[in-house]
């Protein structure tokens, strides 16, 4: 699925990106994503929401030492079984200034992380003013 990434700064505290898709059925998907630093908890805080999910999910996460690879954690409810939750993480790594890839994980029963979806991330060429 391909999809469009408009990302800004709120502030110089909060990041906010907002993505557009289609699913292969053509159903239309918006998700907004916000990333910011508190300062009080020493830890990264963001929020998820889709235009195709009721929850909203709430991280917590940090930055590796290398400053390139962001890992958030959360609870949320299980695909197919919104009854139950599981454990999952995100991790969003900076390749390079147009690259970034986020990789998402859901803590299988047998203790063990499984990736279930990753994104590739490319920047885009603006368009020249004429």
């Amino acid at each position: 699925m391909e999809s469009v990434e408009t990302a800004r700064l709120l502030g110089t505290q909060w990041f906010v990106a907002e993505s557009s898709a289609s699913t292969p059925d053509g159903v239309p998907v918006t998700a907004i994503l916000t990333l910011g630093y508190d300062a009080f908890r020493q830890r990264f805080v963001g929020t998820y929401i889709s235009s195709q999910q009721t929850h909203l999910w709430s991280y917590v996460g940090q930055l590796d030492a290398a400053g390139t690879a962001l890992t958030l954690e959360t609870d949320g409810p299980i695909h197919g079984n919104p009854a139950r939750t599981t454990s999952y993480r995100e991790v969003i790594e900076v390749v390079s200034s147009d690259h970034k890839v986020m990789r998402s994980m859901i803590l299988g029963p047998d203790g063990e992380w499984f990736e279930f979806a990753r994104a590739e991330y490319r920047r885009a060429e603006r368009p020249s003013p004429r």
